[in-house]
């Protein structure tokens, strides 16, 4: 929270449908599937929302993963990020 680097959590969340919102004006519906697969779509709204429109802002995660550029494989981690860009300010 905050905008600092945070641990990965430990927790999967489920396959299912589950109601979503960033706190703000948009509320979603967040369906994951066995194989991991995502979707959003509106609830109680016409408007297509965005992982923007239900992410807390203050709360924002990212995913590390390595990269394959050039041909050579190189590791991705927080530990290499750059500190002087966090906390991260809400846009």
């Amino acid at each position: 929270e905050h905008g600092l680097i945070m641990e990965s959590p430990d927790f999967p969340l489920s396959p299912g449908t589950y109601r979503v919102t960033g706190g703000r004006e948009m509320t979603a519906v967040l369906t994951i599937s066995s194989t991991g697969d995502w979707s959003l779509k509106p609830y109680g709204n016409t408007e297509t929302p965005s992982l923007y429109d239900v992410t807390h802002l203050p709360c924002r995660s990212a995913r590390y993963t390595p990269t394959n550029a050039g041909g050579k494989s190189s590791s991705c981690s927080p530990l290499k990020a750059n500190k002087s860009k966090f906390p991260v300010r809400p846009e």
